[in-house]
């Protein structure tokens, strides 16, 4: 299946810095794709290259398999820049002017600018656009972007000054995108909305897509599962058996949880019974979006290698 956004190797470059570096990734029908990323990463500057406000330095690409600045490509394009910005208009005007860029006119413009103007809650706006609340632009920015119906959606923090309401319709709005063959890529800070949503997850880091993959292969590293055990003595000789520093603050009773290589869960479940321990639960270990997405010591996603040895958390 062709894809609809492609990336190969795309650099872009502002004087003497390197903005983005060899960043290749692509975009299908029928998939979410998250885009993380700590400010300054990248991340707009890779969306506006896909949007063709801005040419790249260097590599190729396309959009629905033609140039970013094709015409006929970018019709089928919605698109929600980081800062939106309006005329003096209303949002229905707002909303028109967008579906006639895409093309759109007559009884068909219209009945799709109303139905935008119910999905976003706009319909009873009657102040211009430039004057509604940062959220209320937000919400008409997504009406433009989706009133053409397009095949893509780039969405750069669309969800960005919207309360929990709002959040909660655009995340339905984009899994019915979806459901109906569309591609989405979208930038974000709100990782829980990330992980609930996205087929897979692209990590921007000082220009370069670090890591990248579905959700599952992001926050299930290989090879590491977790023990949940209670009743291990507190004894300092248990804890130099176990290759690990005392605990003077565990209490008696309390559960902890001990990282342990995958296929080694027999040796140390028996471990644990022979001192005494109890396994309350034995699953696979999972990570956060936010362990990979902040930084490490130098600077380098979670690599997710199993533990030479066993370490030892209090369960959250």
């Amino acid at each position: 299946m062709q894809p609809l956004l492609e990336f190969c190797g795309i650099g872009k470059s502002f004087r003497d810095r390197d903005v983005l570096r060899d960043v290749t990734f692509s975009i299908h029908p029928g998939e979410i794709v998250g885009f993380l990323g700590r400010n300054g990463s990248g991340k707009t500057t890779t969306l506006s290259i896909a949007a063709g406000l801005l040419c790249a330095s260097s590599g190729t690409g396309s959009l629905m398999g033609r140039s970013f600045f094709d015409p006929s490509a970018r019709q089928r394009l919605g698109f929600v820049p980081e800062n939106p910005a309006f005329f003096r208009q209303s949002s229905q005007a707002a909303i028109k002017f967008a579906g006639q860029i895409q093309g759109m006119s007559g009884h068909f413009l219209s009945a799709r600018v109303r139905e935008a103007l119910e999905q976003f809650a706009l319909g009873e706006l009657p102040m211009e656009a430039r004057k509604l609340s940062r959220g209320q632009q937000q919400r008409l920015a997504l009406a433009q972007a989706f009133v053409s119906d397009p095949d893509l959606l780039l969405l750069d923090e669309p969800t960005s000054a919207l309360d929990p309401s709002a959040v909660h319709d655009v995340r339905e709005l984009l899994l019915a995108a979806r459901g109906a063959g569309k591609g989405i890529f979208f930038s974000s800070h709100q990782l829980s909305e990330v992980e609930r949503i996205c087929d897979r997850i692209l990590l921007l880091r000082d220009g370069r897509i670090v890591r990248q993959g579905t959700v599952p292969e992001m926050l299930l590293p290989a090879g590491i599962l977790v023990l949940t055990v209670r009743g291990l003595p507190l004894d300092s000789d248990h804890w130099r058996i176990w290759r690990l520093a005392p605990q003077p603050s565990l209490q008696s009773g309390e559960a902890v949880s001990v990282d342990i290589p995958a296929g080694q869960q027999r040796h140390w479940i028996e471990k644990i019974w022979l001192a005494g321990g109890e396994l309350l639960s034995m699953g696979p270990k999972r990570n956060s979006l936010e362990s990979l997405f902040l930084p490490t010591d130098k600077d380098e996603p979670a690599s997710g290698a199993p533990p030479e040895t066993p370490r030892y958390e209090r369960p959250q």
